[in-house]
């Protein structure tokens, strides 16, 4: 895994600084963009969060209506993610992160527009790439300094993941944390849907990546 987490050291002295202040005043209602864009920069740099050039940005995003969404390494942490402490936003920004290897990986294997509302393999490959996130978070919940509800709120959303990519061969193989495999068996399908590696190629270049 690339992304490495590290829980975020407690100085007394820091509690009243003015940017301990600042990352405080990102959880306020009505936070503007610039403090907390600062919160996330925050978490990426003291949970050193790796940069594998699989990401080119991670920007906070007002007007975005979900906690994070990554299009082909370019990451947006919207409002939600502010919604409850320092904690669940390096959760959500940590999910987002796996993203963007996930989008290199079928990237690399000439799968570059995955649409889940066109073909049910597309569908697939985007629970696939939801659970493995939400496996990730979970396996380092405790230096996220996740709560146990956090926990159990993103132990719900990987099982409803998992539910949903509904291939018994993938769905083993991610069960078995085999999620490379798992990702193998639905780009075969997906292009032999295609009638070959060239249909499938011609046919992603006129679509929207919304992995």
């Amino acid at each position: 895994m690339p992304y490495p987490a590290n829980q975020i050291p407690f100085d007394p002295r820091d509690f009243a600084s003015y940017k301990s202040l600042q990352r405080v005043a990102a959880f306020g209602k009505g936070a503007d963009a610039t403090t907390r864009q600062a919160a996330i920069d925050y978490v990426v740099t003291a949970h050193a969060f790796s940069n594998d050039q699989t990401t080119s940005s991670l920007l906070y995003e007002a007007s975005l209506d979900q906690p994070g969404r990554n299009i082909a390494g370019d990451i947006r942490i919207g409002p939600p993610a502010f919604e409850q402490d320092q904690a669940w936003l390096a959760g959500v920004v940590f999910h987002e992160l796996v993203h963007s290897p996930q989008y290199a990986y079928y990237s690399a294997r000439g799968v570059t527009g995955i649409n889940p509302n066109r073909s049910e393999t597309e569908r697939r490959m985007i629970a696939l790439d939801e659970y493995e996130a939400y496996w990730w978070t979970l396996k380092r919940s405790s230096a996220l300094t996740l709560s146990q509800v956090q926990q159990s709120d993103i132990r719900r959303r990987a099982n409803s993941a998992l539910i949903d990519l509904d291939e018994a061969k993938a769905q083993g193989l991610a069960q078995s944390q085999r999620f490379d495999a798992a990702r193998d068996e639905l780009i075969r399908q997906y292009k032999a849907s295609l009638g070959g590696p060239r249909a499938a190629i011609s046919r992603r270049r006129a679509s929207a990546c919304c992995a």
